[in-house]
């Protein structure tokens, strides 16, 4: 897994599946360009490539290239996924040949610089091990607590108390939420390699169009348990088999404003967590069985 530097604002998803060779070694499945002089060059030079491309689009909308990049590989075994945000990119493949083919062919088009193995991607830190990868943002978190002045504030073992939960209309309207929502927005980041965050973070996330003066002692108390827990992540490690376990459980009617329940999934990939949630449901439920 490669960490890599492109020249030009392109979203790209890269897949690699089958064996066919192509004189192109793009092949365009889907394309939206936006027009802008940094891409001009490119679109320019690479008109064959995406002659699928949507109409010019302004500057300030989302830049997204799905591009299926064919060579001569084992049909059904080779993969690569590429994901990029605006000029940092990471590059993973199922082999060193097939990883250092992908690099040769983007370089054909535009203009990256090869920067190694993934250690650093924003505010992610990765480390690796033996047994796989160690998923980290203890650098992002720290500077979150400076941001809310809480550096050497005390910390606490859990995210939240076991008051019931509060309510949008209790009390006043906090004078100045530009605060809150701040950093409650922050917070969502890092939810990206703390699943234990998540619950937490959604219930703090609920107030922030009209934060009431009981909410930032919530946010506060988040802040407090991440001050405890800067360096918990997330592992990633291959296992077998590689079967997919998913476990969910909500609440009735636990919202005390609209009675809606909240619901929340894990889903595993064999002993790896890949994917989880904690969201309020779209409707009022009339029993714990159908909020479930």
């Amino acid at each position: 897994m490669n960490v890599l530097r492109l020249d030009h604002s392109l979203l790209f998803m890269v897949s690699v599946t089958d064996g066919s060779t192509l004189s192109n070694p793009f092949a365009t499945t889907s394309a939206a360009m936006a027009h802008s002089p940094a891409l001009s060059s490119a679109s320019s030079a690479s008109s064959d490539e995406f002659s699928d491309a949507a109409p010019p689009q302004p500057a300030s909308a989302a830049v997204i290239q799905t591009v299926n990049i064919r060579s001569q590989i084992v049909p059904g075994t080779d993969m690569a996924y590429l994901l990029l945000y605006v000029d940092d990119m990471i590059l993973s493949a199922s082999s060193t040949s097939l990883l250092q083919h992908v690099v040769a062919q983007l370089r054909t088009t535009f203009a990256i610089k090869d920067m190694g193995s993934v250690r650093y991607f924003l505010g992610l830190e990765v480390q690796r091990s033996a047994t796989g990868f160690f998923l980290i943002q203890a650098k992002y978190a720290d500077e979150l607590l400076q941001r809310a002045g809480m550096t050497s504030c005390k910390p606490v073992a859990t995210p939240s108390d076991t008051n019931p939960k509060a309510s949008s209309s209790d009390v006043s309207l906090i004078a100045d939420p530009s605060w809150y929502r701040s950093m409650a927005g922050a917070l969502q980041y890092l939810t990206l390699s703390r699943p234990d965050l998540a619950y937490v973070v959604q219930q703090v996330c609920l107030h922030m169009h009209a934060p009431r003066d009981t909410h930032p002692s919530m946010l506060k108390r988040i802040l407090r348990y991440v001050k405890g827990t800067l360096h918990f992540g997330l592992h990633l490690h291959a296992t077998k088999p590689t079967s997919l376990t998913v476990y969910s459980d909500a609440d009735w009617a636990g919202c005390p404003d609209t009675r809606r329940s909240t619901s929340g999934f894990c889903i595993y990939l064999g002993d790896t967590l890949v994917s989880w949630s904690s969201k309020r449901q779209n409707t009022i439920s009339r029993s714990s069985a159908e909020a479930e």
